[in-house]
């Protein structure tokens, strides 16, 4: 009986594991499979991602402070069926992961998250002040932000929310359904596609113009697609899936990749 606890104890810990070099570092490394979701849930800092061999997911998260101890802030890790959750406590009471504790925030600490995710693994990234870089996640990526910029390079299906903050990237797989979606209000969007993209495109802006590499089928009477300056919706290659860009005060630009 012992020795059978004691087994299933290694297995556990060599499936996920967490440490800190420090008490302003944490780190947590743990196997995830395809199809799986790890979240990210900060309030102050910068996110970047990218892509790792293998199935060993790793999350690093280094918090600074001005005015306010670092080492008061906690990084919390959640199981859930989906994937592991990765939250930010405050010590007044703010917890990212119950969103009614954040009515009152006053504290400078930054929390700086650093992700290597498997293949096949999706990830979802959000804060409030912070940019939110990814590389490489072709399985998918939601991120949110307020105040802070997107940068994508090499994914595939996303879905991307900024209010002040421009929007960057490449889109290299296409083997995605549904509805990708790239939205800001204060900022520009400069999007690249492979050559051979097939999408049906939705984009439009309020202070700014819309410009394609890309030919636009644009259907009129029946199918109610339109351009202007400050819209394209029309069809690139065979169509099929949906990319909506959207900003107010900004351009967008869609590029064709080399």
């Amino acid at each position: 009986m012992y020795r059978l606890l004691a087994i299933a104890t290694l297995i556990f810990t060599a499936a996920a594991s967490t440490w800190a070099d420090d008490l302003n570092t944490f780190q947590w490394q743990g196997e995830m499979t395809p199809g799986q979701t790890l979240t990210i849930r900060g309030l102050s800092g910068n996110i970047a991602a990218d892509l790792v061999p293998g199935n060993q997911a790793q999350v690093t998260a280094v918090k600074t402070g001005w005015r306010d101890d670092p080492a008061l802030v906690k990084v919390r890790e959640m199981d859930d069926t989906n994937g592991p959750i990765f939250c930010v406590v405050y010590p007044n009471g703010i917890d990212t992961c119950s969103p009614g504790s954040m009515s009152f925030y006053s504290n400078d600490v930054q929390v700086q998250f650093t992700i290597h995710v498997p293949a096949g693994v999706r990830l979802d990234a959000n804060t409030v002040n912070g940019n939110i870089h990814a590389t490489g996640l072709a399985a998918g990526i939601t991120a949110t932000t307020v105040n802070g910029q997107f940068l994508f390079s090499g994914i595939g299906f996303a879905r991307a929310t900024t209010v002040n903050g421009s929007i960057t990237a490449s889109i290299a797989s296409m083997d995605w359904t549904g509805a990708a979606r790239f939205t800001t209000v204060n900022g520009s969007i400069d999007m690249t596609l492979p050559p051979t993209a097939d999408v049906v495109l939705h984009a439009s802006t309020v202070s700014g113009t819309v410009s394609s590499d890309f030919p636009l089928q644009v259907r009129r009477p029946n199918g109610v697609s339109c351009s202007t300056d400050s819209t394209a919706n029309g069809v690139i290659g065979a169509g099929g899936r949906d990319l909506n860009l959207t900003t107010v005060n900004g351009s967008i630009h869609l590029r064709k990749s080399q």
